[in-house]
This record gives C-alpha cells, sequence and structure tokens, in this order.
C-alpha cells in the first residue's frame, strides 16, 4: 500500500505539472537549456555509463546491450542537437482547424496533451533524452522506467530536471520511476488515473506482460523482426551495401535492422559470397536455409524459430526463395509488421511489394534503419509503433497529442 500511494503521489505531481507546462511558453525554453545542461554535465554522465556497461558486462549481458547503453561525446552532441531541433518546432499544441457547424455554432478542433506518459525500456539512456524532450515540447510528463544499470539515466534526468527548473517549470514534469521501489509497469498500466499512455519498449513477451492486465492504452515500440528481401533484377553491390546497412552495425534506440535476409535464386551466387566478404568484420553468425548452406558452409541450419526471432544480437537468418510470391508470404507469416525493405531494380516488383507486405514501414531501395531517428519527422523520435489500431509510427510530437473541440455558439435555439 505504501508503494501505492507513493506512486500516486508521484503521479499526481507529474500531471499538476504537464498542466502548467502546457500553458507555459517555456517549454521550447526547456529544450534549449536541457540542450545545454547535458554538454555542460558531459563528463558525470560518462562516469556514470562507464560504471553502467561494467557492471552489465560482469553480469554477462550480451555485446548488444552493451553497445546500446554506451554513451560517448557523438551521441551527446546528436542528442543535444535533437533537443533544440525539437525546442524550434512549431508549438503542436493549439493548432487544428476551424469550421462553422449546421447550427452557426464555431467549431474548433485544436491538438492538446495526453497528460502523463510512462515509458518504459531497458538500457537505452539515448532514449531518455528523446521521450523526454517529446513530452516536455508537446506538454505531456514524462515517467521513465529505466531499467537496469540506471547511473546514466540518473545523470541524463538530474540534467533535464535541473534545465527545466531553470527554465521556470516544475521539474516533476520528468521523473524516473524505479520498478522495485516504485512499483511494476504492470502495476502502473493497470491502474486506472493514474497514466494516460504507457509505450513500452522491448521484447514482445515483456510488452505483452504490460498490455495483459492494462486498463490505459499500450503502444508497443521495439524493434520487431525486419526482412531484407534481394529481388532479381537488382544491382548487387546495393544489395551487399543495404544488407550491411540493415545489420552490420548493432542496433541503437529502436531502429529497425533486419533479422532475416531472403535473397532471390537468381541473385544468390553472386550476392552470397559478395555479402559475406563484405561483412566479415562485423562477425555475424548466420543461420541458414539448406540452399543458403551451399554458399555459406559456416552457417548453422536454420529452424522455424530462427524466422521468427526479434532482432537482437550479430545472428541472421537467411533464406533462398524462388520468387517474389514466396518472399512476400514468408514475411507475412513470420514478420512482426514493423519495418520490411526490398532491393530490386523491377518497378512492377517493387509496387507490388509496397502493397501487399503487411508492414508500418515498407522500404523500396532504403535502408529500414531509418526508422529510429529524423528520417519521418524533424527533431526527436522515440522508436517506432507497428500497430494497426490506434497509433501507428514513428512515436513523436502527434503521438503525445489528442484532439479536443471547442464549440463557440451564439444563443441559437435547440430544435425541437
Amino acid at each position: 500500500m505504501e508503494q501505492q500511494d507513493k506512486l500516486i503521489t508521484i503521479c499526481a505531481a507529474a500531471r499538476g505539472a504537464a498542466r502548467a507546462a502546457a500553458a507555459s511558453g517555456q517549454r521550447s525554453i526547456a529544450l534549449e537549456k536541457a540542450a545545454d545542461r547535458i554538454m555542460a554535465e558531459c563528463d558525470t554522465i560518462f562516469e556514470a555509463n562507464i560504471a553502467d556497461i561494467e557492471a552489465a558486462r560482469d553480469a554477462g549481458l550480451p555485446e548488444v546491450i552493451l553497445e546500446r547503453m554506451q554513451v560517448d561525446r557523438n551521441n551527446i552532441a546528436a542528442l543535444c542537437d535533437a533537443l533544440r531541433e525539437t525546442a524550434h518546432l512549431p508549438d503542436p499544441l493549439g493548432t487544428g482547424t476551424v469550421r462553422t457547424g449546421r447550427r452557426g455554432n464555431e467549431i474548433k478542433r485544436v491538438r492538446v496533451p495526453l497528460g502523463v506518459v510512462a515509458f518504459v525500456y531497458d538500457c537505452r539512456p539515448e532514449l531518455t533524452v528523446r521521450a523526454s524532450a517529446l513530452a516536455l515540447k508537446s506538454g505531456n510528463a514524462a515517467l521513465l522506467y529505466t531499467g537496469r544499470y540506471p547511473a546514466t539515466d540518473i545523470a541524463l534526468i538530474d540534467a533535464l530536471r535541473l534545465a527545466t527548473e531553470e527554465a521556470g517549470l516544475n521539474p516533476a514534469i520528468v521523473t524516473r520511476l524505479d520498478p522495485e521501489a516504485d512499483r511494476s509497469p504492470e502495476a502502473l498500466a493497470g491502474t486506472r488515473g493514474l497514466v494516460d499512455l504507457v509505450i513500452a519498449y522491448g521484447s514482445r513477451e515483456s510488452v505483452r506482460r504490460i498490455e495483459e492486465g492494462a486498463v490505459v492504452p499500450v503502444i508497443e515500440a521495439g524493434p520487431g523482426n525486419g526482412h531484407l528481401y534481394v529481388d532479381w533484377p537488382c544491382d548487387i553491390p546495393q544489395a551487399v551495401k543495404a544488407a550491411l546497412s540493415s545489420k552490420g552495425a548493432l542496433p541503437r534506440g529502436c531502429d529497425a535492422p533486419a533479422a532475416t535476409l531472403l535473397v532471390h535464386s537468381e541473385a544468390a551466387s553472386e550476392f552470397m559470397p559478395a555479402f559475406s566478404r563484405a561483412a566479415q568484420p562485423y562477425h555475424i553468425e548466420y543461420r541458414g536455409c539448406p540452399r543458403t548452406r551451399e554458399y555459406l558452409s559456416a552457417a548453422i541450419p536454420a529452424v522455424r524459430e530462427d524466422w521468427a526471432a526479434e532482432c537482437c544480437e550479430r545472428i541472421l537468418a537467411i533464406k533462398v526463395v524462388d520468387s517474389i510470391d514466396e518472399a512476400i508470404e514468408h514475411i507475412n507469416t513470420y514478420g512482426t509488421g514493423h519495418s520490411e525493405a526490398i532491393v530490386t531494380l523491377s518497378a512492377p516488383s517493387a509496387r507490388r511489394f509496397g502493397r501487399e507486405v503487411d508492414a508500418a514501414a515498407v522500404y523500396i531501395n532504403a535502408v529500414s534503419r531509418n526508422a529510429d531517428g529524423g528520417e519521418f519527422e524533424p527533431g526527436a523520435q522515440a522508436g517506432f509503433s507497428a500497430r494497426k489500431f490506434g497509433f501507428r509510427g514513428p512515436v513523436c510530437l502527434e503521438t503525445l497529442t489528442t484532439d479536443k473541440y471547442l464549440i463557440e455558439g451564439v444563443g441559437q435555439p435547440t430544435a425541437k
């Protein structure tokens, strides 16, 4: 009961801070100050990050998580750029349309904040800044469940809260929640009136646990298990480059690297050796169908689970297919509906792939890792939702606002 009372107090303070911020012109100033403060606190943030990574390495966490946790000067510079870019965007609140109703009423449709948004993630310090930026700009409060090894997140949140205070806002608008001390995300999502939206990152299983007892909307914003289909005819060097871009570097943030590579049989004899040579520095582990293993002898025989696996490490499942029909069927069977890509020189194949693949984003001769970052919208983004209902697409300012209707009458009598 003590935990529940504490959580209610935290959420109430966050809601009050959000209401005050929504009516304030200081939100953009707070973001500018946040960028300055984070740059000024770089050394403290780096020290915390080193401690987090050492603790995670000692605990045996895989390289993909250690890479995702790392914060260096380039990351900090990019995050501060995102803060400043978000600050300079038009205010998402209050914009809308005006029309005259049938009885002469003036009907205004305006954008307003959701209120309190909880972000649930683990070992993703970049997300701490991006989520806070979106919440601040849109007049929402951000409750951040940062998960394990939180020293970096705490250092970043301290800088963000100081900046909001310097801008004249209530620092409760950005608050870290501890899953052990402040109750679990499942409990938060399962209690009506505390938050207005939960955005969850991570595996499908972890998100499902939150969804099962939720009484508020939950958006799944993880990376999914994207596919890259190498069609025939195609530009082989371009296909190799696309495959490396989709898989070579470990995933950061919530981008959408490919978990499975589908290769047309006519392209396989040229593409496979070229890709294998180019991918050597990345030490990728291959899981392949029998035809793939004819080209990549080191590939481990793929099983059904490999086709459905989410992208999490340097593991790539590869299947040789005989047609675009087979590729589309495979994607629609095993895909999570997040981001899918094709490399092709055939305009009909490109159109068909875009039309028939069941995904929130389809990339034609482009790299699916653009799903996280400024590809879709300027400013900060915080993941990508593949849901068909509610909200679908990049988690951006629009995601955290909703419609409100203001109807102003001129004394018309009600029709009898």
